[in-house]
């Protein structure tokens, strides 16, 4: 365990434990352990990143990098040399002096150029799907892509002597308890994570867990059943059965999904601490400005409908990001804040403002609507827009609809909405 975790990382594991010689030799089956580390790493950088509300692009460069920090790009230098000797080879006696030469050539930067290019392409498609859960899939796929690659000493011959290898080394065939204990150490990250990243995100319930729990009785009778068979029968018996297991946590449908952008009118023209709600305000000055930050970041996508709130603060924004004729519903106005309206808050009267600020979740303003009358039309707005089959639409709307809707999301619990509300100009992306 030690060797592998030593070989694959350039933490100081050796202050830890002294790693004999030959164990080097026997570390294959422990590279999917690695790859908790390696995964991990990538993915809880990539999730602080998106925590702070940066670019997805951005925390996938950093996750990259943090790999390529802790690994010392041991995982890139092997792809290189590959494609450097078939690249350059001609002959495979020069094909293999060029894999065991450590210098780069034209053929491995362009190759890793490519390789990064194709990492960050795939990564980008599948925040398409699961943007929420994607520092799960980075954690998940470091494991599992171990335990694939350290397969291929169980089916393919060395084509080196040990005394001619880079590293002075040749691998030893797994025996059977080792291809288990690597088999049960992928596992138990994959078989746990789908259920997690890809069938319903991070609301496990006590019934999978216990199903994990029996999952794991499973893999343990299995090992204790084929502990006397041949390691080399069970190599592909094994990968089989284990890819067969792993179909049944895959649907064999994609599901349906709506990719909704949510943007916020810019900021409004009247006094600060003033109620406005439903009243047709003006805009600030500023709206160019403003507005322009709003279209620089809309243009780099494509929507199948466009919706707006019928309030001009909402359909000036619209047109300006090139939608004059978004479609209007009544049902994405802001919160109809009833007598309170257009009166500076400080400056009401009534006695139910107090009532409002203690339990705004409930007490409806004077004359005016509850948060659960405008949960309930925003609920309704986005039950009716996700029969209409669209991939991804744009909605210009108000702080209280955005709201309403990441709630209706799942993104926020409603007594944090109100804590985390879109500034003006802000964009949120929500999944339906």
């Amino acid at each position: 365990m030690f060797a592998a975790l030593t070989f694959f990382t350039r933490l100081p594991w050796w202050r830890i434990h002294r790693v004999p010689a030959d164990s080097f030799k026997r570390l294959v089956a422990y590279w999917p352990l690695t790859g908790w580390i390696t995964g991990g790493v990538m993915g809880g950088v990539y999730w602080v990143i998106t925590m702070a509300d940066l670019p997805f692009i951005f925390g996938l460069i950093c996750a990259l990098a943090a790999r390529l920090l802790l690994t010392g790009a041991l995982h890139e230098d092997g792809p290189a040399d590959f494609i450097d000797g078939f690249g350059g080879g001609r002959t495979r006696e020069r094909t293999l002096a060029i894999m065991k030469d450590s210098h780069i050539g034209t053929y491995g930067v362009l190759g890793l150029i490519v390789y990064v290019a194709l990492w960050l392409c795939a990564a980008t498609i599948l925040s398409d799907y699961m943007e929420e859960y994607l520092f799960f899939v980075l954690f998940l796929g470091d494991i599992w892509a171990k335990w694939c690659a350290s397969q291929v000493i169980n089916f393919l011959p060395y084509v080196r002597r040990e005394d001619e290898c880079k590293i002075q080394t040749v691998y030893e065939p797994m025996s059977t308890t080792s291809l288990v204990t690597g088999l049960l150490i992928a596992f138990c990250a994959i078989d746990g994570g789908f259920g997690v990243a890809l069938l319903g995100g991070l609301r496990v319930s006590h019934r999978r867990a216990l199903g994990d729990c029996g999952s794991l009785g499973r893999h343990h009778a299995v090992a204790r059943a084929v502990h006397a068979a041949s390691p080399r029968r069970l190599h592909g018996r094994l990968l089989w059965s284990y890819l067969l297991t792993l179909r049944t946590h895959l649907p064999l449908h994609a599901e349906y999904r709506m990719d909704v952008f949510l943007i916020r009118h810019t900021s409004v023209d009247v006094p600060a601490g003033t109620c406005y709600g439903h009243t047709d305000v003006a805009l600030r000055p500023t709206f160019p400005e403003e507005a322009a930050r709003v279209k620089q970041e809309l243009d780099a996508h494509t929507f199948d409908a466009v919706y707006t709130s019928p309030l001009s603060r909402c359909t000036r924004l619209a047109a300006y990001c090139g939608y004059p004729d978004a479609l209007r519903d009544d049902r994405l106005k802001e919160m109809n804040m009833g007598e309170w309206e257009m009166q500076l808050f400080d400056a009401i009267t009534d006695p139910r403002i107090q009532e409002w600020y203690d339990d705004y979740l409930h007490v409806a303003p004077t004359g005016g609507e509850s948060y659960p009358d405008m949960q309930r039309r925003i609920s309704a707005f986005l039950d009716e827009l996700r029969e209409t089959g669209h991939s991804r639409v744009a909605l210009f709307a108000h702080g209280g609809v955005l709201m309403c809707a990441r709630v209706h999301a799942g993104q926020l619990p409603p007594a944090e909405a109100l804590r985390q509300l879109t500034p003006f100009g802000g964009i949120v992306r929500i999944t339906l």
